[in-house]
């Protein structure tokens, strides 16, 4: 049975007629909606069925993984920040010292590195801050924020060749100490 198709008159060369539905809705009812199921839609008609309304967009995909991230790093900044008023007050209470230089530090650091994972917090006897990572297989990232955009670091990174526990300690600027995160590849204790 022939279908009845709309006709279009067009003005391109050697064409008389183009058949153009106007969507998905008028081919089922072109097709006859009941007859047989509408294929799934493909990217660019290469076969390649689409799997979701994300991977047609890769940059609406990238959009909405950016925004998670950030979301969950304001989170972690809150969670940090509530932790700080909490050692502050107990130091306030105890008459401890409390460094205002190392949490400016640890800030900037938490900031410049976009932490998506939450540090254990201390508030050690000299007054500054000390941040922690670690992970089931005795890997570490230590940080003790000495205020004046200085850190001290304790680094524990597991390596495959030759299999053993890397282990380094210093004292270094803000910037170079999230360097080494990187370069000494335990970046993924602080970001998942």
């Amino acid at each position: 049975m022939p279908l009845d198709l709309p006709i279009i008159q067009t003005s391109a060369a050697f064409t008389l007629a183009i058949f153009e539905p106007a969507d998905q809705a008028t081919l089922a009812i072109l097709i006859g909606a009941g007859s047989r199921p509408l294929p799934p839609p493909s990217v660019h008609n290469s076969g390649t069925t689409m799997l979701d309304e994300v991977s047609v967009d890769p940059l609406r995909k990238y959009l909405l993984e950016a925004a998670a991230q950030r979301r969950l790093q304001r989170k972690i900044q809150v969670q940090i920040e509530d932790r700080l008023r909490e050692l502050h007050v107990d130091a306030q209470i105890a008459g401890e010292a409390f460094s205002e230089a190392s949490v400016g530090d640890l800030r900037e650091f938490i900031q410049s590195t976009g932490v998506t994972k939450r540090p254990a917090i201390f508030l050690l006897d000299n007054g500054n801050i000390r941040a922690l990572w670690r992970d089931a297989s005795g890997q570490q990232v230590g940080l003790q924020f000495l205020g004046g955009r200085r850190v001290q670091f304790v680094i524990f990174s597991r390596r495959e060749s030759p299999r053993m526990m890397m282990r380094v300690a210093g004292i270094d600027s803000i910037v170079e100490t999230r360097l080494r995160v990187v370069h000494d590849r335990v970046d993924h204790l602080l970001r998942g």
